[in-house]
């Protein structure tokens, strides 16, 4: 049976990436697919990627708006996904399927 985390990460700094699933418990189980939304009350644009992304080289999201990469065969780790932002404080939502 897959197991699913929610949960919404804050970004308290523009031009600081943050690791979406921080919780050290889960950033190294891998996944089978994540659900990445800004949230609809962001004031600005998000990026999420990798530990290097920035607003010049992630997915750029716009308030509102989502992104859902399946692996599948839960070959990522949890704690791959990180997020920048334009606005301090803005959010993002999401959700982890991870591969048992």
């Amino acid at each position: 049976m897959a197991r699913t985390a929610t949960d919404y990460t804050d970004i308290p700094s523009a031009a600081t990436a943050v690791q979406l699933v921080s919780a050290l418990a889960i950033t190294l189980r891998k996944i089978s697919s994540i659900n990445m939304r800004a949230d609809p009350g962001n004031t600005g644009n998000i990026a999420v990627g990798d530990s290097t992304v920035s607003m010049t080289n992630g997915y750029i999201l716009e308030p509102g708006d989502a992104l859902e990469i399946n692996y599948g065969s839960g070959s990522e780790l949890a704690g791959y996904w990180y997020a920048d932002v334009a606005t301090s404080g803005d959010n993002v939502i999401w959700t982890a399927v991870f591969h048992d």
